[in-house]
């Protein structure tokens, strides 16, 4: 019985649940062992890295489910076809990878176009929808020279995405001194950084204050929760930096849910020590406001934690690209239900502000810094933050300023009625563990 069940466990910790096909890490198990063989013999193998053209679209447009269908198909069209000597996984979440023993580059080509040709007029049945499907194709030859099954992958994902940056549904054959594929692999690398960013935790949790200014209001304070990098992390790249390779590398949602977790986990464990604080705010980017597998993400942590819910805010910013209004609305309102509240943050930052104000569920509008940093020497800020503070209170929204500079701000804001404030007048942002200290 034991051996069964220890079994059973070597086998799913080896292989994808959807597909059944080994997972990532098993393939590069079997990667490193073709590597190592051909360091030693004649042999020569080929790396083949596909990638789903337009799976977002489809996840986007007819929901998850829906995409699972032609990552099973594909799966099964893949496994049925190149033979039991050659090895397939499952590398990603609409990525798969062949390892074709014994085969040249040309051989290797010319068994992906004939997958290709097949695929051509291959349709994937989903309730009443047919569902074409398209990949784009990375090649790269397995020779004595090559150094290690993470460098072989890389080129070969960074292959595919020239290959898709092409158009999609074509194949890009690996070679070391293509510039688009140097340009690639560039990128590949900073991708690689933030993965093991947070595989790592070279991540930490920064906060600050936002205090209330008018009496009639809750005078407990709220801190905003930033994102901090280790001391070696902050070394290699400026936080800014991070944030804006995180969003161009598709690691944004990843990044999200880190400061989630560990901002749940840190909050519930420290509760007792937090009574004098009203809650903490947690920005979420667009990815994941658009993401509908992020409700049961914070249901789950939740759940695990025990965090109190009613002392979280999400902030959200208009510039976020969200996709539909009347979606993240729902979205919005779903995750509401917990308990949290929501924050629209830089607000007046854009050209979709009050149609975001009218149309989002937010508990708490938060004016946009570059209004508020130079209101007591600009007129015209002053003008702008008092409409905004008048249109945030006739729609029965709290107002905060952020970015404010000086005592002299802060008794302006209070003046015009803005219920809370934030920024280096108020304090600078620290380490979260100092507030256990304070």
């Amino acid at each position: 019985m034991l051996q069964k069940l220890h079994r059973q466990l070597l086998y799913q910790a080896a292989h994808d649940p959807l597909t059944g096909l080994i997972n990532r890490v098993q393939f590069k198990k079997c990667l490193a062992e073709a590597v190592a063989g051909a360091k030693y013999t004649e042999r020569r193998h080929a790396l083949v890295f596909l990638d789903i053209d337009q799976f977002k679209v489809v996840n986007n447009t007819l929901g998850y489910e829906a995409g699972d269908a032609p990552l099973k198909d594909l799966a099964a069209l893949l496994e049925s076809r190149i033979g039991a000597d050659h090895t397939l996984g499952r590398v990603g979440p609409d990525q798969f990878a062949i390892l074709l023993r014994d085969h040249s580059v040309d051989q290797a080509l010319g068994v992906v176009e004939a997958q290709m040709e097949e695929l051509h007029g291959h349709r994937v049945s989903w309730r009443d929808q047919r569902l074409s499907i398209s990949v784009s194709v990375g090649l790269v030859g397995i020779h004595a020279h090559e150094e290690n099954e993470s460098a072989l992958l890389q080129a070969a994902e960074s292959s595919c995405g020239v290959a898709k940056e092409k158009g999609g549904g074509r194949t890009q054959i690996y070679h070391s001194r293509h510039a688009a594929l140097s340009r690639r692999r560039e990128e590949m690398k900073w991708a690689m950084l933030i993965d093991r960013a947070l595989d790592e935790d070279a991540l930490n949790l920064r906060c600050q204050k936002i205090v209330p200014l008018q009496e009639h209001i809750s005078q407990q304070v709220w801190y905003e929760l930033l994102l901090g990098l280790s001391d070696e992390l902050s070394g290699q790249m400026a936080l800014q930096e991070f944030i804006r390779a995180a969003e161009h590398y598709s690691r944004i949602i990843e990044v999200d849910r880190w400061v989630i977790r560990n901002a749940f986990e840190w909050i519930a464990h420290h509760e007792d020590e937090l009574l004098g604080i009203g809650g903490f705010t947690i920005n979420l980017s667009g990815p994941s406001l658009n993401d509908e597998r992020l409700i049961r993400y914070v249901n789950e942590q939740a759940a695990r934690t025990g965090v109190p819910m009613h002392r979280i805010c999400f902030e959200i910013t208009e510039t976020a690209g969200i996709a539909s209004l009347s979606d993240a609305s729902d979205f919005i309102n779903v995750i509401k239900s917990t308990g949290c509240k929501f924050s629209l943050d830089d607000f007046g930052s854009g050209m979709s502000s009050y149609a975001y104000l009218k149309n989002l569920p937010v508990d708490f509008l938060k004016i946009d810094g570059a209004f508020v940093r130079d209101l007591a020497e600009n007129t015209s800020d002053f003008a702008v933050v008092k409409s905004m503070c008048e249109v945030g209170h006739f729609m029965e929204k709290a107002v905060i300023a952020e970015f404010v500079q000086s005592e002299r701000s802060i008794e302006l804001l209070r003046g015009l009625g803005v219920d809370y404030a934030q920024g280096y007048a108020v304090e600078r942002p620290h380490r979260l563990e100092e507030l256990l200290i304070a």
